[in-house]
This record gives C-alpha cells, structure tokens and sequence, in this order.
C-alpha cells in the first residue's frame, strides 16, 4: 500500500485551475457567449428583414402591372393629377361572365395606391364618381413595415410624344403614353426605400374626345 507521503505527492501533482484562473476566463467566457448570441441576433434579424422587402416588392410589382395592363387596354383616360386617374377599362366580373366596360380610378394618395371601380360612365367622368369596390394595390400605411409606405407625389406621368422628334413632353390633357413611378419605403428597415418604374402607350387616345 502506499505511504501518506505518497498519496500527498500524487494529489499535489495533478493538473487543475487555480480560484484566479477562474475567475479570468469566467468574464471572457461570458463576452464571448454574449458575442455568438448577438451575431445570430442580427443574421435573424437581416433574414427576417429581406423577407419583409421581398414581399414588399412582390406586390408592389404585381400592383404596377396591375395598372399598366388596364392603362394599356382603357377605352379612354381622364388624368387627374399626378396621384390619381381615371379610365374605363373592360372588366370581366367573374371566371365565367362576360366582360363589360366598367370606370376604374386608380387612387395613389395617402401612401399607398388603390383601385376603385364603378359603373360604366361616359367621358369626361363626373367630379365625385360613385365607386362599389376598393382594393389596396400598393403600399400600406398601416402595415408599412411589411408593404411599404408610398413616397412623393408623382406617381402618374401623363406626355406626349413629339412624331418628328421623338421627345416626351408633359400633357395631362391629351396624353399618349403615361409614366408610372413607384417609390416605397419600408418604416423601421435599414433596407431604405425602392423604386418601381414603367411605361405604357394609351392605345386608344384617339376616342378620349
């Protein structure tokens, strides 16, 4: 059996950590755990925050062809101002109904764009047309962090193009081609706002009078 000085070497020679030792690596320990915990915070944070612009933009594009399409096939326009416009634009009711010419008005005031659609009306339209259905189509001020909040005041673009020069100049009369402009911003993202542009030829200009 071994001697008590024996069992006293054995103890005293095996490895182990000192009260101060501890009491170094412990606060490393912790800022290094602090660290890990905050680097997925913000890479969570980041997902979370491309997911909100992706949806944002996706209906914000769905929205701008939404607009572009009916602006392209209307039977007339009637442009009231850089926010709103009005036009009458064949509309089929249901899967299986036959369309008819209905007024739509697409309404970009108040951060956000809506379409409203009522009966069929004759050009000009009356001042205050009476609408049956609203539908938000871009942007929400309500829930402007996961739609957007729509910026400025010029949405609508309505020109006309020189024949012999080939130049847009702004006619909010008797336009040819109009140009919509979409910018949001999303409230509370470090993304920033985005823009969304395009352009359409009126095809039936020529039956506005």
């Amino acid at each position: 059996m071994p001697t008590l000085g024996r069992l006293r070497r054995l103890i005293q020679g095996q490895g182990g950590s000192t009260l101060i030792e501890l009491l170094v690596v412990m606060p490393l320990a912790v800022v290094a755990l602090i660290a890990i915990d905050a680097a997925f915070f913000s890479t969570g944070r980041r997902h979370v925050e491309l997911q909100q612009r992706t949806a944002a933009m996706t209906q914000a594009q769905v929205g701008l062809e939404r607009m572009t399409r009916e602006l392209r096939q209307a039977n007339w326009v009637f442009v009231r101002s850089s926010q709103v416009i009005d036009l009458e634009v064949q509309v089929r009711p249901g899967a299986s109904g036959a369309s008819r010419p209905r007024l739509v008005r697409f309404d970009c005031t108040n951060a956000s764009c809506r379409r409203l659609e009522g009966p069929e009306t004759s050009f000009p339209p009356p001042a205050t047309p009476a609408f049956e259905t609203t539908r938000r189509l871009i942007g929400s001020p309500e829930r402007a962090a996961l739609a957007g909040s729509l910026v400025g005041r010029d949405v609508f673009s309505p020109q006309r193009i020189d024949p012999a020069t080939g130049r847009h100049r702004p006619n909010f009369i008797d336009p040819d081609f109009v140009d919509v402009r979409v910018r949001l911003r999303l409230e509370g993202r470090r993304v920033g706002q985005f823009e969304l542009r395009d352009g359409v030829a009126v095809r039936n200009r020529g039956t506005f009078a």
